[in-house]
């Protein structure tokens, strides 16, 4: 299956290959007019690809066409809310924060509900760090909004590396929470090109391929891997489902035990940023056998562990004021 659309991004047919010849075949038309008001269409399949189509502009089953930054009325010819970006007085039609295309539909086209540009999609005056801004504003995706809480732009690229971590029980215990953002293409380049960018570490891991659960969009894989920094083996386990992704690791090593579990959205458009949160926490093989031994003592010596108690309770104490520090 794929599309055809116009020179101003209009999909104008959805067609599929026949298997049988090769052949390729129309199963839906759709016509225009300027403003993308759909004049006629031939077919019944639902087809959510229409004016601006062609660069992921999606048509609601009410009509209103979902620019990214905000929604346009092909009726009305006009925006439902204003621009977020200001216009400029050297170019007057910008300042009409509603207008679709600065009023120029036949020469320019706004897929992303922030700035005019030319129709073959060249000359972009689109503001990407505004255009995120503006996306996160309205957004009720729950790790975009618990990273902005945690006072992240989400504008720029945060290696795992420099996220902060804590560490207690003088090193026995660790407990890591790792944040990177990244994006799928670089901020300094234009969207359409097609660069994938790998930020974070990454472990010597194999795994097999995602089989879907069967009536449902939801994919799963495990795998196996190798940490060399920590000098453990370990297996994987991967939930994905709509750009989401619920992993988990447990690893054992000659030093430590370890159990990773991430979480992370991929969106579509690749204007905005992956992202994941992922929390390690490890145990130091001497932590065990250290809690064993009290275990012990606490049968066989409690007068050991009733005279240790002042100690532990001042400890925990500390540990209550520590925090991960974000300063991002």
């Amino acid at each position: 299956m794929c599309y055809t659309y116009d020179n101003l991004s209009r999909v104008t047919a959805r067609t599929v290959k026949k298997l049988s010849d090769n052949s390729v075949v129309s199963t839906d038309t759709f016509a225009y007019d300027t403003y993308g008001k759909l004049l006629s269409r031939t077919g019944t399949i639902k087809v959510i690809f229409g004016y601006n189509g062609r660069d992921g502009v999606v048509t609601d089953d009410n009509g209103l066409i979902y620019m990214r930054a905000r929604y346009y009325s092909p009726a009305m010819k006009r925006f439902i809310n204003a621009d977020i970006i200001p216009g400029e007085i050297s170019n007057a039609i910008t300042l009409n924060r509603f207008a679709y295309a600065n009023g120029n539909p036949v020469s320019l086209i706004d897929p992303f509900g922030l700035a005019a540009e030319n129709k073959d999609g060249s000359s972009k005056t689109i503001d990407r760090e505004e255009y995120i801004k503006a996306y996160m504003s309205n957004t009720d995706n729950a790790l975009y909004q618990l990273l902005q809480t945690w006072g992240f732009s989400l504008t720029k690229s945060v290696d795992a590396a420099e996220s902060t971590y804590i560490d207690v029980l003088w090193g026995g215990f660790v407990v890591k929470l790792y944040v990177d953002i990244s994006f799928a293409t670089p901020l300094d380049t234009d969207a359409t090109i097609d660069v994938n960018v790998d930020s974070g570490d990454t472990n010597y891991e194999v795994t097999t391929p995602e089989l879907k659960i069967p009536w449902t969009d939801i994919g799963t894989k495990v795998g196996a891997y190798v940490d060399g920094s920590r000098l453990s083996v370990g297996t994987s386990v991967y939930v994905s489902n709509d750009g989401w992704t619920f992993g988990s690791k447990h690893q054992i090593g000659l030093y430590s035990e370890a159990n990773i579990t991430t979480i992370s959205y991929e969106p579509d458009d690749k204007y905005l940023p992956t992202v994941s949160i992922s929390l390690d926490s490890e145990v130091n093989h001497l932590v065990k056998v250290a809690v064993a031994a009290i275990a012990v003592a606490a049968v066989y010596a409690p007068g050991a562990i009733v005279a240790a108690a002042p100690t532990a309770v001042e400890f925990i104490q500390q540990l209550g004021t520590m925090a991960p520090a974000f300063a991002h």
